[in-house]
């Protein structure tokens, strides 16, 4: 585990920072009406980072991504590392109905008006341009003196406890065609109505469009029929 791991090595911890590639957020409805919003973003770790395996195998090129939540941690194991989320490993597995691509997930809790600033910046069409994540169990610092090497010996220890994030947010970065906007929540009737309305309101315009254009056609024809009689 994240703290018998940190316990050993009091060295166990390390900053990892990447570049968020898409997003998707997600209002995941429960019993009650009640609505857990939640935003998961693909990452690519920076350029000057290398996470690797004791047996320098590495990890750069693996499906990284983090999914925030709204509000207080509940997990009772992060709650006693301190924690606000974790980061965990999984590998590659390979089964008759379905396969898993080895990657790496994080996730982590953010209080209300921070995880409110990120909602309405991604909903705008932007993505973040970094995020930062404070690890502590399982990674460590390699031999590199700048701090870019990182070892996680994923086989002993798949996880490391999440105890800070840090996400930048640049006004006027780049937009939609960088960022995937994925609204998930169920239909409802209102919604069928709306959709009704507005092919119906679209249908009637283009239809009177195609009125007026034939009325114009039927003006030119009867000028050229009456200009050939006086001929």
């Amino acid at each position: 585990m994240a703290d018998e791991a940190a316990r050993k090595d009091p060295l166990a911890f390390a900053i990892l920072d990447f570049v968020p590639f898409n997003c998707s957020v997600h209002l995941n409805q429960y019993h009650g009406n009640s609505v857990a919003p939640s935003i998961s973003m693909g990452l690519k770790l920076s350029s000057g980072d290398n996470v690797r395996t004791p047996d320098e195998r590495s990890l750069n090129d693996i499906e990284w991504s983090i999914s925030v939540y709204e509000g207080s941690v509940t997990n009772e194991h992060a709650e006693s590392l301190n924690a606000i989320g974790m980061l965990n490993y999984y590998p590659e597995r390979q089964d008759v109905d379905y396969s898993v691509s080895e990657g790496c997930s994080a996730w982590a809790h953010l209080e209300k008006e921070s995880f409110a600033l990120l909602s309405s910046f991604v909903l705008s069409g932007r993505l973040p341009t970094s995020i930062r994540i404070h690890t502590k169990g399982g990674l460590r610092y390699g031999w590199e003196p700048d701090g870019s090497g990182k070892v996680w010996d994923v086989q002993a220890n798949p996880n490391s406890s999440v105890q800070q994030l840090e996400i930048s947010l640049v006004a006027g970065g780049k937009t939609d065609e960088d960022c995937n906007i994925e609204m998930h929540r169920q239909i409802t009737a209102t919604d069928l109505q709306d959709l009704e309305r507005s092919l119906g309101s679209t249908i009637s315009k283009q239809l009177t469009k195609i009125r007026t254009t034939l009325a114009w056609i039927l003006v030119a024809a009867t000028v050229i029929a009456v200009s050939a009689i006086v001929r």
